[in-house]
Formats: structure tokens, sequence, C-alpha cells
């Protein structure tokens, strides 16, 4: 946490929020903090309220919780810039990861876009294709037990 800050961003926010109630643009573009040469805005806050799980983003809709959310993104990009700063942007080791992560996330939106989202196999055809090859879809083994029960043995 940012202690000397606090008091700070917590004016701040209270601000903020009190002039974005209405949600104009202009208040979406409202800056809530500097970090170097870079800023969050209201709207960079909101967004990423908004992006958030909704068990998590619950948490984080009250104005203490927005202040908690706040502050993780003054430190996150606090900690960016030290990065940046101490040259591990240009590290071959970083560079080779991202473009891991870079190349996984292009195969995977093309997919969705392109190839999932237009293909529809109807279900007689899936149950059809089940009927010709279902011995290449092995069932576990399993038991079928049934109990009758009657007033006497006979």
């Amino acid at each position: 946490m940012l202690k000397g800050s606090h008091a700070a961003l917590v004016v701040i926010l209270f601000a903020a929020l009190a002039l974005s109630s209405g949600c104009g643009s202009r208040d979406e573009e409202l800056v809530l903090a500097r970090i170097g040469h870079e800023t969050i805005t209201n709207r960079e806050l909101m967004s990423r309220l908004g992006e958030l799980p909704v068990h998590t983003r619950q948490q984080y809709g009250t104005p203490e919780g927005m202040i908690e959310l706040l502050e993780k993104m003054v430190e996150e990009e606090t900690l960016f810039q030290a990065a940046v700063e101490s040259g591990y942007d240009t590290d071959p080791e970083i560079a080779r990861a991202m473009e891991i992560v870079r190349r996984r996330m292009m195969i995977e939106a093309y997919y969705r876009n392109e190839v999932d989202s237009g293909v529809k196999v109807p279900e007689e055809d899936i149950l059809a294709y089940y009927e010709e090859y279902g011995e290449q879809f092995p069932r576990p083994a399993s038991i079928r037990l049934r109990h009758v029960m009657t007033e006497t043995k006979a």
C-alpha cells in the first residue's frame, strides 16, 4: 500500500466520484492519479472495475474498494515504470516470453472469431458420427444394479 499518498488519493477519488455521478465524457477523463508522465483517469478506473469478475467487482464497487483498486493500479504503474527504467523492456528473455503470449492470443482470437464462430454442426450429424465411429469412444466400465422389493421371497 502507498501510505503517504493514501489521504490524497482518498480526497481525489471522492471528488472524482462526486463529479462523475453524471457520467459525462469530461468526468470520465478526470485524472485520478499521475505516475511519472502517465495518468490514471476515472474512465480507466471504471474500465478496470468492469473487467473484474463479478464477485471481485462487488468487493471493489464501494468507495473504499475503488480507492484500493486505484492504489493497486498506481502500484502496478509504478512497478512497470521501474521495470522499464531498469531495462527489463529490452531483456531478451522477456521479449521471447512476450512473443509466445502474443502468438497464443492471436491464435485464440483468430480461432474464436474466424473458425469457431462460423462452425455450426447439426445435432443429427453429431449423432450420426458417433453411431458410425462409436468404437473410438470407449465407455468406462460400469455396473447396473437393480433391486426389486417384494412382500415375500416367492
